[in-house]
């Protein structure tokens, strides 16, 4: 019996450090769920769809879920083929669950966003470090332009969540033993199938590309040529779910909107008017990595002593992660259309490059360029937060000492920061500046969003419209569109494809020959162009609603405009 109970009892110490690790993953696994909830989920329903992308891709999520037809999106009942469908259906699921609203419209995004962090712990802390892989994680769930873009209705973070997991995937398949190869191998290729449902072709180009120059670079790839082809082989019937039935339905008119214009004009002309210079995509990246982006300066400084053909994971996980955020950042800025989120696909390489720095100041190192990158964070955080203070107060956005008080606590934070550095306390430094930028957006919902949601978005307007709509009335828009008030009347408006672009700013006589066929129309316009109508002999106009620059007016042919066109 003793030799037995010695076995045991080995077997049991041997054991209690794999169960404490294990329970020390789970703790953090909670607190990134936690920090993520903050982050993206809190107040997410608090402000408008605002821009032209939010409310648009609500809308066709909405059309779909109203009318059951989950092959062809559509806006105001026309096809809308600009972007593919896997928004669309999250959009649908979402509005299931929660009903038709702005939080269930941004939902899918800030899942997605979660996913994603919760993927990359994982990825980092199976094979590196569970310390690295919870720093990485913090440093892309509190960045800028990924915290940002998590809480809007918009493709771009699906689409990254798709390309994090396809990438990450290749990263562990080439890390861990042979049995969970399988599995990498498998969701690496649904993943790239969703990045093509998310975004298009673009999806299998990136991902093809990074991982191409990164094998290239290490010498490491250990795919064979049948894995490659079966983690292809899912890639298309994932994408084909799609793909498939709406080129059937749709034919050659989905291929010339979807194909060649929104895939190949959009990227070598600057036919949807969004020029911006080559440098565009540098700038944007930095200030989106924000408050980390400091930690780069080291990051640089080191990346000639990473050696991905070492066989060490960190050093093919850092060389992949260097590819990843290059490979976005050259493929967009040769492009002749620009928006900010393009980049976004680049923010989870970003946190593996910058979370390696972050981790070797919470160790306790010293060098130089580290701590000028503390130091550099901490004051970005205290300049960022009295910049905010002194915006809210010049424009009048906090009106009362409850308010103020909310508001004071990203300050005392980013000082209590600021002075974690002096008394030489990293890991308060680390957690600071993250506390700081949760703090930001929990006082800012709270606060801030329902004062500039009059300014910034068009709610209350198109409620109003809504409401006033006439049965059979329609909407139209004069020398100005916004897809706002079309989502909150439910896509009750006038739309004429003869241009080939769907819903438009009409001009004054497209208003006069739509009038032939409408009784009236609610018309949406802005304060410069009111007058066109207003003092126009030919119309009739009543006042309907008005917030900020924007109004809108029911029209109607006057009588003698009527006899006139009758006429002719």
């Amino acid at each position: 019996m003793k030799p037995a109970l010695q076995r045991a009892d080995v077997e049991t110490i041997s054991a209690a450090p794999i169960r404490h690790a294990a329970s020390r993953q789970w703790y953090a696994v909670a607190a990134l769920i936690l920090i993520c909830g903050f982050a993206f989920f809190f107040g997410l329903g608090r402000l408008s769809l605002i821009g032209p992308d939010e409310p648009r891709f609500a809308e066709a999520g909405r059309e779909m879920f109203a009318t059951g037809d989950y092959v062809t999106p559509r806006v105001a009942g026309e096809t809308a083929f600009d972007k593919p469908a896997l928004l669309y259906w999250a959009m649908a699921a979402s509005y299931h669950l929660f009903g038709v609203s702005e939080f269930a419209a941004r939902f899918p995004s800030a899942l997605a966003a979660l996913l994603c962090v919760l993927f990359l712990y994982h990825a980092i802390a199976s094979t590196i470090s569970a310390r690295i892989a919870f720093i990485a994680s913090v440093t892309l769930a509190t960045s800028l332009l990924f915290m940002g873009l998590a809480r809007a209705a918009i493709t771009d973070m699906l689409f990254t969540a798709a390309v994090s997991v396809a990438m990450l995937c290749a990263y562990l398949y080439e890390t861990k033993a042979s049995r969970a190869r399988l599995v990498y191998r498998i969701a690496g290729g649904a993943a790239t199938g969703l990045a093509v449902l998310a975004k298009g072709l673009i999806g299998i180009v990136l991902i093809a590309a990074i991982l191409a120059i990164s094998y290239a670079i290490s010498r490491r790839p250990q795919a064979k040529w049948r894995d490659l082809i079966i983690a292809l082989a899912i890639c298309f019937v994932v994408a084909a779910a799609w793909y498939t039935p709406v080129t059937i339905v749709n034919g050659y008119a989905f291929i010339d909107e979807f194909i060649i214009k929104h895939h190949f004009r959009r990227f070598l002309t600057n036919r949807y008017s969004h020029p911006q210079p080559v440098w565009f995509y540098l700038p944007i990246t930095l200030a989106g990595a924000l408050p980390w982006t400091f930690y780069l300066i080291p990051a640089v400084a080191r990346l000639p002593r990473i050696k991905p053909r070492s066989g060490d994971d960190k050093d093919y996980l850092l060389a992949l992660a260097w590819v990843w955020l290059a490979v976005p950042l050259v493929f967009f800025s040769i492009s002749q259309s620009k928006l900010p989120s393009y980049i976004l696909p680049a923010s989870p390489a970003l946190a593996i490059i910058i979370g390696a720095e972050v981790e070797r100041m919470w160790n306790g190192e010293r060098d130089r360029l580290l701590q000028a990158a503390t130091w550099l964070t901490a004051i970005a955080l205290v300049s960022i937060t009295v910049a905010v203070m002194f915006y809210l107060n010049r424009e009048s956005l906090i009106s009362n000492a409850w308010e103020w008080m909310v508001y004071s606590a990203p300050i005392a934070i980013a000082l209590a920061t600021l002075a974690a550095i002096v008394v030489k306390k990293p890991q308060l430094t680390v957690t600071g500046a993250a506390a700081v930028i949760l703090s930001l957006i929990i006082s800012i919902t709270t606060v801030i969003l329902p004062r500039l949601d009059e300014r910034f978005g068009l709610k209350r307007l198109s409620l109003e419209v809504a409401s006033a709509l006439r049965p059979d009335e329609k909407m139209a828009f004069y020398q100005n569109k916004n897809y706002a008030p079309i989502f909150y009347a439910e896509g009750r408006a006038v739309s004429d494809i003869a241009r080939g672009e769907g819903l438009n700013a009409y001009l004054l006589e497209e208003i006069i020959s739509s009038l032939e066929t409408e009784p009236s129309l609610i018309v949406i316009t802005t304060s410069k162009y009111e007058s066109d109508l207003t003092n126009n002999p030919m119309f009739n106009t009543e006042p309907i609603a008005k917030q900020g620059e924007h109004c809108a007016l029911r029209v109607q042919l006057a009588r003698e405009a009527v006899v006139s066109v009758a006429t002719q």
